[in-house]
Protein backbone atom coordinates (compact mmCIF):
# COMPACT_ATOMS: atom_id res chain seq x y z
CA UNK A 1 0.00 0.00 0.00
CA UNK A 2 1.34 3.02 -0.99
CA UNK A 3 1.44 6.35 1.32
CA UNK A 4 -0.68 7.95 -0.53
CA UNK A 5 -3.33 5.14 -0.30
CA UNK A 6 -2.89 5.36 3.40
CA UNK A 7 -3.37 8.92 4.27
CA UNK A 8 -6.43 8.25 2.07
CA UNK A 9 -7.89 5.54 4.22
CA UNK A 10 -6.95 7.32 7.24
CA UNK A 11 -8.89 10.42 6.70
CA UNK A 12 -11.62 8.56 5.62
CA UNK A 13 -11.91 6.66 9.02
CA UNK A 14 -11.25 9.86 11.01
CA UNK A 15 -14.09 12.04 8.45
CA UNK A 16 -16.49 9.35 9.59
CA UNK A 17 -15.45 9.03 13.09
CA UNK A 18 -16.45 12.63 13.38
CA UNK A 19 -19.64 13.26 11.55
CA UNK A 20 -22.60 11.93 13.66
CA UNK A 21 -24.78 9.24 11.76
CA UNK A 22 -27.70 11.11 12.45
CA UNK A 23 -26.37 13.98 10.34
CA UNK A 24 -25.53 12.21 7.43
CA UNK A 25 -29.12 10.37 7.59
CA UNK A 26 -30.50 13.92 7.97
CA UNK A 27 -28.32 15.52 4.86
CA UNK A 28 -29.97 11.89 2.89
CA UNK A 29 -33.45 12.93 3.80
CA UNK A 30 -33.70 16.65 2.65
CA UNK A 31 -37.20 17.05 1.22
CA UNK A 32 -36.69 16.54 -2.40
CA UNK A 33 -37.58 12.83 -3.40
CA UNK A 34 -37.15 10.81 -6.85
CA UNK A 35 -41.14 10.80 -8.66
CA UNK A 36 -42.39 9.01 -11.42
CA UNK A 37 -41.61 12.44 -13.63
CA UNK A 38 -37.97 11.66 -13.31
CA UNK A 39 -36.09 9.79 -15.87
CA UNK A 40 -32.64 8.48 -14.31
CA UNK A 41 -29.59 8.92 -16.87
CA UNK A 42 -26.07 8.63 -16.04
CA UNK A 43 -23.83 11.45 -15.67
CA UNK A 44 -20.29 13.33 -14.92
CA UNK A 45 -19.60 16.50 -13.02
CA UNK A 46 -17.61 18.70 -15.70
CA UNK A 47 -16.67 21.62 -13.66
CA UNK A 48 -14.41 22.27 -11.00
CA UNK A 49 -16.90 21.69 -8.28
CA UNK A 50 -20.38 21.30 -8.69
CA UNK A 51 -22.46 22.76 -6.25
CA UNK A 52 -25.89 21.20 -5.50
CA UNK A 53 -28.79 23.27 -3.93
CA UNK A 54 -31.64 21.96 -2.24
CA UNK A 55 -33.74 24.23 -4.76
CA UNK A 56 -33.37 24.92 -8.50
CA UNK A 57 -31.79 28.73 -7.37
CA UNK A 58 -28.13 29.32 -5.93
CA UNK A 59 -29.83 31.31 -2.98
CA UNK A 60 -31.15 27.84 -1.50
CA UNK A 61 -29.36 25.88 0.62
CA UNK A 62 -26.18 24.01 -0.26
CA UNK A 63 -26.65 20.41 -0.22
CA UNK A 64 -23.37 18.75 -1.43
CA UNK A 65 -20.26 20.13 -3.26
CA UNK A 66 -19.32 17.04 -5.94
CA UNK A 67 -15.59 17.59 -7.40
CA UNK A 68 -14.45 17.04 -11.47
CA UNK A 69 -15.25 13.69 -12.98
CA UNK A 70 -17.50 12.24 -10.07
CA UNK A 71 -20.33 10.58 -11.22
CA UNK A 72 -23.98 11.58 -10.93
CA UNK A 73 -27.10 10.48 -11.46
CA UNK A 74 -29.23 13.13 -13.59
CA UNK A 75 -33.60 12.50 -12.68
CA UNK A 76 -34.46 15.33 -15.05
CA UNK A 77 -33.76 18.78 -16.60
CA UNK A 78 -35.56 22.18 -16.51
CA UNK A 79 -35.30 25.89 -17.39
CA UNK A 80 -31.54 25.74 -17.00
CA UNK A 81 -31.47 23.22 -13.88
CA UNK A 82 -30.62 19.68 -13.64
CA UNK A 83 -32.47 17.46 -10.73
CA UNK A 84 -29.76 15.39 -9.75
CA UNK A 85 -28.85 12.61 -7.41
CA UNK A 86 -25.77 12.30 -5.68
CA UNK A 87 -23.53 8.59 -4.79
CA UNK A 88 -24.40 9.93 -1.10
CA UNK A 89 -27.99 9.79 -2.28
CA UNK A 90 -28.36 13.70 -1.89
CA UNK A 91 -31.38 14.48 -4.21
CA UNK A 92 -31.09 18.51 -5.00
CA UNK A 93 -30.45 20.90 -7.69
CA UNK A 94 -27.51 22.08 -9.80
CA UNK A 95 -26.31 23.63 -13.18
CA UNK A 96 -27.10 21.37 -16.04
CA UNK A 97 -24.55 22.94 -18.11
CA UNK A 98 -21.67 21.60 -15.84
CA UNK A 99 -22.84 17.83 -16.36
CA UNK A 100 -21.80 16.13 -19.31
CA UNK A 101 -23.03 12.90 -20.44
CA UNK A 102 -19.41 11.36 -21.57
CA UNK A 103 -17.59 9.65 -19.27
CA UNK A 104 -14.27 12.24 -18.28
CA UNK A 105 -12.22 9.11 -16.38
CA UNK A 106 -11.13 7.76 -19.67
CA UNK A 107 -7.29 8.99 -19.61
CA UNK A 108 -6.27 5.48 -17.36
CA UNK A 109 -2.52 6.24 -17.87
CA UNK A 110 0.28 6.15 -15.46
CA UNK A 111 2.49 9.16 -14.54
CA UNK A 112 5.45 10.16 -12.38
CA UNK A 113 5.60 12.67 -9.81
CA UNK A 114 8.31 15.53 -10.43
CA UNK A 115 8.02 17.51 -7.13
CA UNK A 116 9.21 16.62 -3.55
CA UNK A 117 6.09 15.16 -1.43
CA UNK A 118 3.20 17.63 -3.12
CA UNK A 119 -0.08 17.55 -1.67
CA UNK A 120 -3.42 15.75 -2.89
CA UNK A 121 -6.55 17.54 -2.32
CA UNK A 122 -10.43 16.55 -2.07
CA UNK A 123 -11.34 18.42 -4.49
CA UNK A 124 -9.53 19.93 -7.89
CA UNK A 125 -8.58 23.71 -5.74
CA UNK A 126 -5.95 24.04 -3.49
CA UNK A 127 -8.63 25.88 -0.79
CA UNK A 128 -10.05 22.31 -0.54
CA UNK A 129 -8.71 20.03 2.36
CA UNK A 130 -5.52 17.87 1.81
CA UNK A 131 -6.07 14.04 1.37
CA UNK A 132 -2.53 13.38 1.37
CA UNK A 133 0.83 13.58 -0.19
CA UNK A 134 2.78 11.70 -3.10
CA UNK A 135 6.30 11.03 -2.95
CA UNK A 136 8.88 12.11 -5.81
CA UNK A 137 8.59 9.28 -8.81
CA UNK A 138 6.32 7.49 -6.81
CA UNK A 139 4.21 5.87 -10.11
CA UNK A 140 0.30 7.72 -10.21
CA UNK A 141 -2.82 6.14 -11.94
CA UNK A 142 -4.53 9.33 -13.78
CA UNK A 143 -8.32 9.19 -14.76
CA UNK A 144 -9.31 12.83 -15.52
CA UNK A 145 -8.10 16.17 -16.37
CA UNK A 146 -10.30 19.15 -15.99
CA UNK A 147 -11.08 20.99 -19.02
CA UNK A 148 -8.31 23.74 -19.00
CA UNK A 149 -5.54 21.05 -18.30
CA UNK A 150 -5.01 22.55 -14.58
CA UNK A 151 -5.96 19.59 -12.54
CA UNK A 152 -5.66 15.65 -12.58
CA UNK A 153 -7.74 13.58 -11.21
CA UNK A 154 -5.99 10.28 -9.58
CA UNK A 155 -6.91 7.09 -8.46
CA UNK A 156 -5.66 4.54 -5.98
CA UNK A 157 -7.39 1.00 -5.36
CA UNK A 158 -10.73 3.09 -5.60
CA UNK A 159 -10.09 6.20 -4.00
CA UNK A 160 -9.84 9.21 -5.75
CA UNK A 161 -8.33 12.64 -5.14
CA UNK A 162 -7.08 15.72 -6.93
CA UNK A 163 -3.03 17.03 -7.79
CA UNK A 164 -1.99 20.16 -10.04
CA UNK A 165 -0.98 19.12 -13.55
CA UNK A 166 2.37 20.05 -13.19
CA UNK A 167 3.06 18.28 -10.29
CA UNK A 168 3.23 15.18 -12.62
CA UNK A 169 5.49 14.15 -16.05
CA UNK A 170 5.16 10.66 -18.05
CA UNK A 171 8.96 10.63 -17.68
CA UNK A 172 10.91 10.03 -13.95
CA UNK A 173 12.54 12.19 -12.82
CA UNK A 174 15.67 13.50 -14.49
CA UNK A 175 18.25 15.39 -13.55
CA UNK A 176 18.71 17.70 -16.73
CA UNK A 177 20.91 20.63 -17.54
CA UNK A 178 20.68 24.08 -15.45
CA UNK A 179 19.29 26.62 -17.20
CA UNK A 180 18.04 30.09 -16.51
CA UNK A 181 15.23 32.79 -17.97
CA UNK A 182 17.57 35.32 -20.02
CA UNK A 183 14.57 37.58 -20.99
CA UNK A 184 12.51 39.70 -18.83
CA UNK A 185 9.34 36.74 -18.76
CA UNK A 186 8.78 33.72 -20.30
CA UNK A 187 5.22 31.90 -20.17
CA UNK A 188 4.65 28.28 -19.26
CA UNK A 189 2.13 25.77 -20.50
CA UNK A 190 1.27 22.55 -19.31
CA UNK A 191 0.99 20.85 -22.67
CA UNK A 192 3.56 22.26 -25.95
CA UNK A 193 0.83 21.67 -28.21
CA UNK A 194 -2.08 23.51 -25.98
CA UNK A 195 -3.11 27.27 -24.71
CA UNK A 196 -2.52 25.84 -21.83
CA UNK A 197 -0.45 28.80 -19.68
CA UNK A 198 -0.03 27.84 -16.10
CA UNK A 199 2.64 30.61 -14.82
CA UNK A 200 5.47 32.89 -15.95
CA UNK A 201 8.68 32.83 -14.81
CA UNK A 202 11.08 35.55 -15.04
CA UNK A 203 14.86 37.23 -15.98
CA UNK A 204 17.93 35.65 -14.36
CA UNK A 205 15.43 32.60 -12.66
CA UNK A 206 16.65 29.27 -12.55
CA UNK A 207 15.20 26.17 -14.51
CA UNK A 208 16.01 22.61 -15.12
CA UNK A 209 16.26 21.65 -18.94
CA UNK A 210 14.56 18.12 -19.19
CA UNK A 211 15.10 18.71 -23.54
CA UNK A 212 13.85 20.83 -26.22
CA UNK A 213 12.15 20.41 -29.57
CA UNK A 214 10.71 22.22 -32.46
CA UNK A 215 11.82 25.56 -30.55
CA UNK A 216 10.02 24.60 -27.21
CA UNK A 217 11.79 23.16 -24.59
CA UNK A 218 10.56 20.73 -21.59
CA UNK A 219 11.59 22.91 -18.10
CA UNK A 220 10.79 21.94 -14.33
CA UNK A 221 11.31 24.92 -12.25
CA UNK A 222 13.13 25.46 -9.36
CA UNK A 223 9.81 24.39 -7.18
CA UNK A 224 9.36 20.66 -9.16
CA UNK A 225 6.90 22.09 -11.56
CA UNK A 226 7.02 20.33 -14.76
CA UNK A 227 5.92 22.51 -18.37
CA UNK A 228 6.90 23.81 -21.55
CA UNK A 229 8.27 27.49 -22.42
CA UNK A 230 10.18 28.91 -25.53
CA UNK A 231 13.50 27.68 -25.54
CA UNK A 232 15.05 31.26 -27.29
CA UNK A 233 14.41 32.52 -23.66
CA UNK A 234 16.56 30.71 -21.98
CA UNK A 235 20.57 30.31 -21.04
CA UNK A 236 22.93 27.85 -19.85
CA UNK A 237 24.71 30.37 -19.43
CA UNK A 238 23.88 31.04 -15.45
CA UNK A 239 23.48 35.71 -16.02
CA UNK A 240 23.27 35.87 -12.35
CA UNK A 241 27.00 36.12 -12.04
CA UNK A 242 27.70 40.01 -12.02
CA UNK A 243 28.15 40.38 -8.55
CA UNK A 244 28.46 43.90 -8.52
CA UNK A 245 27.85 46.15 -5.33
CA UNK A 246 25.27 49.16 -5.91
CA UNK A 247 23.43 51.37 -4.84
CA UNK A 248 19.91 52.67 -5.68
CA UNK A 249 19.97 56.25 -7.09
CA UNK A 250 16.47 57.52 -5.53
CA UNK A 251 13.77 57.28 -3.19
CA UNK A 252 10.37 55.41 -5.03
CA UNK A 253 8.20 51.94 -4.89
CA UNK A 254 10.20 50.57 -7.27
CA UNK A 255 11.65 47.24 -5.30
CA UNK A 256 9.80 44.25 -7.54
CA UNK A 257 8.82 40.86 -6.53
CA UNK A 258 9.29 40.55 -10.46
CA UNK A 259 9.39 42.42 -13.40
CA UNK A 260 6.11 43.51 -14.26
CA UNK A 261 4.03 46.15 -13.65
CA UNK A 262 1.38 44.49 -11.50
CA UNK A 263 3.87 42.96 -9.71
CA UNK A 264 4.41 43.56 -5.35
CA UNK A 265 6.74 45.86 -4.54
CA UNK A 266 8.01 47.68 -1.85
CA UNK A 267 9.49 51.00 -1.02
CA UNK A 268 13.20 51.94 -1.12
CA UNK A 269 15.32 54.76 0.10
CA UNK A 270 18.00 56.12 -2.23
CA UNK A 271 21.91 55.17 -1.42
CA UNK A 272 20.72 51.38 -0.37
CA UNK A 273 23.38 49.14 -1.27
CA UNK A 274 22.40 45.80 -2.87
CA UNK A 275 23.96 43.37 -5.03
CA UNK A 276 23.72 43.39 -8.67
CA UNK A 277 23.23 39.87 -10.09
CA UNK A 278 22.06 40.19 -13.66
CA UNK A 279 20.69 42.49 -16.37
CA UNK A 280 18.24 41.56 -18.87
CA UNK A 281 18.79 41.67 -22.45
CA UNK A 282 17.16 45.37 -23.27
CA UNK A 283 19.24 46.76 -20.34
CA UNK A 284 15.68 47.23 -18.13
CA UNK A 285 15.07 45.31 -15.38
CA UNK A 286 17.82 44.31 -13.02
CA UNK A 287 18.14 41.30 -10.58
CA UNK A 288 19.05 41.98 -7.52
CA UNK A 289 20.20 40.55 -4.04
CA UNK A 290 18.96 42.98 -1.12
CA UNK A 291 18.46 42.13 2.57
CA UNK A 292 19.26 38.04 1.48
CA UNK A 293 16.30 38.32 -0.84
CA UNK A 294 16.29 38.34 -4.40
CA UNK A 295 13.89 41.54 -6.41
CA UNK A 296 14.17 43.27 -9.69
CA UNK A 297 14.70 46.68 -10.24
CA UNK A 298 14.47 49.07 -13.31
CA UNK A 299 18.12 49.40 -13.92
CA UNK A 300 18.15 52.92 -14.38
CA UNK A 301 17.82 53.60 -10.89
CA UNK A 302 21.41 52.05 -10.29
CA UNK A 303 24.25 53.16 -10.16
CA UNK A 304 27.71 51.87 -8.57
CA UNK A 305 27.87 55.33 -7.07
CA UNK A 306 26.24 57.12 -3.92
CA UNK A 307 24.38 60.48 -4.54
CA UNK A 308 24.39 62.89 -2.02
CA UNK A 309 23.05 66.31 -2.44
CA UNK A 310 22.33 67.89 -5.64
CA UNK A 311 24.54 65.02 -7.16
CA UNK A 312 21.82 63.37 -9.19
CA UNK A 313 22.42 60.69 -11.63
CA UNK A 314 22.15 61.83 -16.04
CA UNK A 315 19.45 59.59 -17.86
CA UNK A 316 18.62 59.60 -21.73
CA UNK A 317 15.70 58.55 -23.42
CA UNK A 318 15.63 55.63 -25.25
CA UNK A 319 12.89 57.46 -27.68
CA UNK A 320 10.96 60.28 -28.53
CA UNK A 321 8.53 60.44 -25.59
CA UNK A 322 6.72 62.64 -23.27
CA UNK A 323 7.08 64.10 -20.30
CA UNK A 324 3.81 64.77 -18.10
CA UNK A 325 2.49 66.86 -15.37
CA UNK A 326 1.68 63.77 -13.23
CA UNK A 327 1.72 59.26 -13.60
CA UNK A 328 -1.73 59.31 -15.06
CA UNK A 329 -2.79 58.54 -18.79
CA UNK A 330 -4.89 61.94 -18.83
CA UNK A 331 -2.00 63.85 -17.00
CA UNK A 332 -1.03 67.08 -19.20
CA UNK A 333 1.63 66.92 -21.60
CA UNK A 334 4.40 69.48 -20.64
CA UNK A 335 7.12 68.67 -22.97
CA UNK A 336 8.23 66.24 -25.91
CA UNK A 337 11.65 65.17 -25.83
CA UNK A 338 13.83 63.52 -28.75
CA UNK A 339 15.42 59.99 -28.81
CA UNK A 340 18.72 60.31 -26.75
CA UNK A 341 17.55 63.35 -24.62
CA UNK A 342 19.70 64.26 -21.25
CA UNK A 343 17.16 64.21 -17.91
CA UNK A 344 18.41 64.03 -14.62
CA UNK A 345 16.71 61.48 -12.47
CA UNK A 346 14.95 62.84 -9.65
CA UNK A 347 12.70 60.27 -8.18
CA UNK A 348 10.57 57.45 -8.62
CA UNK A 349 6.75 56.16 -8.25
CA UNK A 350 5.37 53.14 -9.32
CA UNK A 351 6.24 52.98 -13.21
CA UNK A 352 7.30 56.32 -13.75
CA UNK A 353 10.49 58.18 -12.93
CA UNK A 354 10.30 62.21 -11.86
CA UNK A 355 12.72 63.49 -13.97
CA UNK A 356 13.94 67.44 -14.57
CA UNK A 357 15.26 68.79 -18.16
CA UNK A 358 18.71 70.37 -18.75
CA UNK A 359 18.35 74.35 -18.44
CA UNK A 360 17.36 76.34 -21.35
CA UNK A 361 19.03 79.44 -22.54
CA UNK A 362 17.11 81.20 -19.72
CA UNK A 363 18.21 78.87 -17.26
CA UNK A 364 14.38 77.43 -16.80
CA UNK A 365 13.93 73.47 -16.14
CA UNK A 366 11.37 71.48 -17.02
CA UNK A 367 10.20 68.96 -14.09
CA UNK A 368 7.72 65.97 -14.41
CA UNK A 369 7.32 62.33 -14.78
CA UNK A 370 7.87 59.99 -17.44
CA UNK A 371 7.41 56.20 -18.01
CA UNK A 372 10.33 54.29 -16.88
CA UNK A 373 10.51 52.03 -20.25
CA UNK A 374 11.21 55.39 -21.79
CA UNK A 375 15.11 55.89 -20.09
CA UNK A 376 17.71 54.67 -19.82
Amino acid sequence: MTKLRRALCALLVVALWLVPLDALAMNKSKGNKITKDDTPTSAWVYTYVLTVYDKPTKDSEVLEEVPFAKSIVKLKESKGWAKVMTTNDVIGFCNAKQLTEDDPNTLDTHMYCSRKHPEVYLRPSSDAPVMGHVDRNEKVHVVAMTPLGDWLRIEENGYYCYIPRPCLDYEKYADGELAWVSRESVEVYYDPELDSKFGTLYFGQEVTLLHSDSGRAKIRSATGYIGYCDRGALTTINPNSLDITCYTQVSGNYLFTSPTADAGRRNIEANEKMVLDAVDEQRYWARVKYQDEYYYVPFVFLDKVQRGGNDYKVVSTRESANIKAGTKQSSEVIATVPKGTSLILVGATDQHARVATQPDANGVRQMGYIEIKYIK
